[in-house]
């Protein structure tokens, strides 16, 4: 296998067959983080394959093939930032019906997935529900992908400190909505 560091070398070299290994490597996390947002399967696929399609367009743009993965979730953000403007949902994040996200359960994590399901409780669905779009998407980003507050910050056009504060009080109002009365530290990162 080779290193995406390379792969992308070669796309942007015209080698237009190194661009399929970037999208087996990456196609579920983004389809993932999409679905994530849009609660729609077929949706999802289509904006997954919007993103790629732009991907593969741009990546002679990208200036810095070790941020792709960021610059990657940053289309993805884009695409269904886009489907929602163009359905002008009032709420970006509503909770599909049970029956749809049991239909694709076997093939899309849920938010916030863990072994121990803590974020399939209603509770905390609701509490996640009841954030800012922008703050749902820095927390999907954070907990469910995983990524630091610097690539986040580059995903969502903002500075790393900027996305530290506001991830640190979108976890406060969860708390607070939760029902925490006591104050808990929110692990900083240095990165």
């Amino acid at each position: 296998m080779n290193h995406p560091h390379t792969l992308i070398l070669a796309c942007q070299a015209g080698d237009q067959g190194a661009f399929r290994p970037l999208v087996e490597d990456y196609q579920q996390k983004i389809f993932s983080y999409i679905y994530s947002m849009v609660r729609d399967y077929q949706e999802a696929e289509n904006l997954c394959q919007d993103t790629f399609i732009t991907a593969y367009e741009k990546i002679g743009t990208l200036k810095d093939p070790a941020a792709f993965s960021s610059w990657l979730y940053r289309i993805a953000h884009g695409k269904a930032m886009g489907y929602f403007r163009k359905k002008k949902l009032s709420n970006l994040f509503t909770l599909g019906s049970v029956e749809s996200l049991s239909k694709y359960a076997g093939y899309v994590d849920t938010p916030f997935d863990s072994d121990d399901h803590l974020f399939e409780r209603n509770d905390v669905r609701e509490a996640f529900d009841k954030l800012s779009p922008a703050d749902q998407s820095l927390v999907l980003l954070r907990i469910k992908e995983g990524l630091h507050h610097k690539e986040i910050a580059t995903v969502l056009g903002l500075s790393q400190s900027a996305c530290q504060k506001r991830y640190e009080r979108a976890l406060k109002k969860k708390r607070k909505h939760l029902g925490f009365e006591r104050e808990m530290e929110v692990p900083s990162e240095n990165i």
